[in-house]
């Protein structure tokens, strides 16, 4: 899909900016184990590289007989130094992420390490049960790799997958190129920001209350699928459940959220609106949040405050 091609009443034109700005993405490592939660199954691969899949009964590699029940795709999930557009829908920045070749490696041992090989979804939405990733990889030789099998030419430090399908509806999309690569899912946070974040004043004195309701919140979603709150929630719950520390602009979001949140909290651990509230630390964390705030916010003009709170009154859960 062309990300710049806007269309309407059937005359389309093009409006995006020449995107000038780059980042680095890193592991957080205060929650390593959010860097992989899942891989996605989708059309538009964000690595502009599609995926290879075997089967017995429209095989499209010269090796497709070693391999023909098996029901395999194969696909790097991140290639290193690799420039990945990016466009933020509330700013409307435009820019490129990119991964080295250190954070890549980190991050495919982070996937195996927290055990996220079944792990996977469709086109970043709904879980997917029966998709297996059965082998994984770093290219270290570019020239005698086995991905020179399957047609690839990639970089040393590219990080390739094989996964089996087991599904057959998720099958029937791949072998119709429905699908075409693999997307990861995951946190990552800009490098630049975490080492000038590690300079800046953070909190760890939130209350003990607000730290088990977010445990229980990270049970309670276990145990219907993790199919509630946002990348963002399920990270910050492990920070708060951690007693990790947050900083001042960390702290504002949280105020930010659980304010409007709170009205769709009735105490229910079943429903989302409970879960999600709760994961960001609840009543508690709402209340210290609260407190937080409006100290910093004696030392700030009006017009800081509201520039603040402009901010972040986008974040969504």
């Amino acid at each position: 899909m062309d990300k710049c091609k806007k269309c309407k009443n059937g005359k389309c034109t093009y409006e995006c900016k020449k995107a000038t700005k780059i980042v680095e993405l890193v592991i957080d490592d205060n929650n390593e184990q959010l860097a992989i939660d899942a891989i996605s199954l989708v059309s538009d691969p964000a690595i502009d590289v599609e995926m290879i899949y075997m089967s017995k009964d429209k095989a499209n590699i010269t090796l497709a007989k070693v391999d023909e029940d098996k029901r395999l795709i194969i696909s790097p999930a991140l290639i290193p130094d690799k420039s990945i557009y990016r466009f933020n829908q509330e700013t409307g920045e435009e820019y490129y992420v990119y991964f080295s070749k250190e954070t890549v490696k980190k991050a495919s041992e982070a996937y195996l390490k927290y055990n996220n090989q079944s792990s996977a979804t469709l086109e970043h939405n709904n879980r997917i049960s029966g998709v297996h990733t059965v082998e994984s990889w770093i290219i270290t030789n570019p020239d005698m790799d086995k991905s020179n099998l399957y047609g690839y030419d990639l970089p040393a430090g590219t990080w390739m997958v094989s996964m089996r399908v087991e599904n057959d509806e998720v099958w029937q999309l791949v072998k119709d190129k429905t699908v075409k690569g693999l997307s990861i899912e995951g946190y990552y946070v800009d490098k630049m920001e975490a080492m000038s974040t590690q300079q800046l004043a953070s909190y760890t004195d939130y209350p003990k209350a607000a730290k088990e309701n977010a445990q229980r919140a990270i049970d309670a979603n276990k145990e219907i699928g993790n199919k509630c709150a946002t990348q963002v929630g399920k990270v910050r719950a492990q920070q708060i459940s951690q007693g990790k520390p947050l900083s001042l602009d960390t702290i504002y979001r949280v105020y930010s959220y659980l304010s409007r949140a709170a009205e769709y909290a009735d105490g229910d651990y079943t429903k989302c609106g409970t879960i999600s509230y709760n994961l960001w630390g609840g009543d508690e964390m709402l209340r210290y949040a609260e407190r937080i705030v409006k100290e910093d916010a004696e030392q700030l003009s009006d017009e800081d405050i509201l520039k603040a709170l402009a901010e972040i009154v986008d974040v969504k859960e």
